[in-house]
């Protein structure tokens, strides 16, 4: 009989608090322990949620499992205790600002064998997947070319800037991840460009809040995408198709957000992607199945793709300079 679980969460900012309250409503939760290093934010949502309060030091050894939900500059260091202590960990995205950092976190994960997970749960979308199935069924024919699109919304506070990694490391590494997961092809080739056009506080600190970019993948394939701190009809994700294969007369298929429910379907609108399409979650999801889900190290933390999409975050993060 599987025992109930102490979880702990390190990192109670804007999505970890929201990773606290989704925790919290799981059977099979023996007690929930937060920490941060700001403790009057971690008191808080505890107090909220009648959870307990430790240190971001000493949660590793408090747990039986571990949500990593700090400033990406300091993710590596918990995902290599949480493997050291063999602690089963599920991260935030990205892994950590640099090719080395990430590097490092994958050493320890293959050397320890510890059970870790990194956020890019477009994976586990039900549009992404059917996509993906489409895609290798032929159904759609060859891909030419794709258009993907991240909205996020409401915009980080200027605090939360500084240890992110910025737009394209920050948001757009869902995207980097997703083509390649989707697609099963490389990046080639990466141009970006990417301004402040709303508040100053972004270029204050050196970021940008609207992104453009186009990849060209390894076998051709022509990707273009756009990102934006400023999509106030919500936080959404989508991409749009166009097909060879005419698997309805629109010939394209779509993957947007479709609250309140997923489903997928071939795009029934001539000349855009539909609403009623090949449809992915709008809002990232927290870890439903901590005890259930283990996915292997490797599959986790694969060498190839970590070092890509470090590469990837890396080439596209100057790119915005004049």
């Amino acid at each position: 009989m599987t025992k109930d679980l102490i979880v702990g969460l390190v990192g109670v900012g804007r999505i970890g608090a929201d990773h606290a309250r989704t925790i919290s409503t799981l059977k099979g939760i023996k007690e929930l322990v937060l920490a941060d290093l700001q403790p009057e934010r971690a008191e808080a949502v505890a107090k909220e949620l009648g959870a307990r309060v430790s240190t971001p030091d000493d949660i590793i050894g408090e747990v039986d499992v571990l949500i990593i939900a700090t400033p990406t500059v300091d993710h590596a260091t918990h995902l290599i205790a949480a493997a050291e202590a063999g602690v089963p960990v599920f991260c935030e995205k990205p892994v950590a600002l640099d090719i080395e950092t990430t590097e490092r976190v994958r050493d320890a994960v293959a050397r320890t064998g510890n059970l870790t997970q990194i956020g890019f749960m477009r994976r586990f979308d039900e549009g992404y997947i059917n996509a993906k199935r489409l895609l290798q069924e032929g159904a759609i024919g060859k891909l030419h070319r794709m258009h993907v699109v991240t909205g996020d919304f409401p915009p980080p506070p200027a605090s939360y800037l500084k240890g992110s990694g910025y737009l394209f490391k920050d948001c757009t590494i869902h995207d980097a991840d997703a083509i390649r997961w989707v697609t099963g092809k490389e990046v080639d080739e990466v141009f970006v460009i990417g301004g402040n056009l709303g508040d100053p506080y972004f270029g204050e600190e050196g970021d940008i809040d609207n992104g453009v970019g186009v990849l060209r993948l390894e076998d051709g394939t022509l990707v273009t995408m756009q990102v934006s701190r400023y999509n106030a009809a919500a936080m959404t994700s989508g991409w749009n198709w166009p097909a060879t294969r005419r698997p309805t007369p629109s010939g394209s298929l779509s993957t947007w957000p479709s609250p309140p429910r997923n489903r997928t379907s071939p795009s029934n609108r001539r000349g855009s992607g539909s609403r009623t399409s090949t449809h992915a979650s709008s809002r990232p999801t927290s870890p439903r199945s901590v005890r259930s889900s283990r996915p292997s190290a490797t599959e986790a933390t694969p060498s190839r793709p970590s070092r890509t999409r470090s590469k990837l975050c890396t080439s596209v993060r100057h790119s915005d300079a004049p």
